[in-house]
């Protein structure tokens, strides 16, 4: 998996690159930035799934909203944060315009390929 995640951390920094101009140093903090993210969330991801395989179906804290659930909920909002602040730490003052043009449309992209688990595609 982890060429998969490789793969479409490339190909999400080549399109911010695209879009901010990127140096080849912010691309490569970027796509690293990326990575660690991608591989956090999946592994959150694997932990959740596999906590729920375990549970018996009896088990009524196996049901949405549980205290579990939020617990994942709130591990992936913290791999979101951290790796939103490192990118943006490498933003130059002279790209924060552009940045600020499609930060929300380009971390909706990162975070659907993550959480559709789409890695692979």
């Amino acid at each position: 998996m982890s060429g998969a995640i490789e793969k479409r951390a490339s190909d999400l920094t080549s399109d911010l690159q695209s879009k901010v101009n990127l140096t080849d140093s912010q691309v490569s903090a970027v796509k690293s930035d990326l990575i660690d993210y991608m591989t956090k969330v999946t592994t959150i991801q694997n932990s959740q799934r596999a906590g729920l395989k375990e549970k018996m179906p009896s088990d009524t804290s196996s049901m949405s909203g549980s205290s579990s659930d939020n617990g994942y909920s709130m591990q992936i909002k913290n791999a979101e944060t951290d790796a939103s602040s490192k990118i943006e730490s490498v933003i130059t003052d002279d790209q924060r315009s552009k940045w600020s043009e499609v930060r929300d449309s380009w971390w909706g992209e990162v975070k659907s390929v993550v959480m559709n688990n789409s890695m692979g595609k």
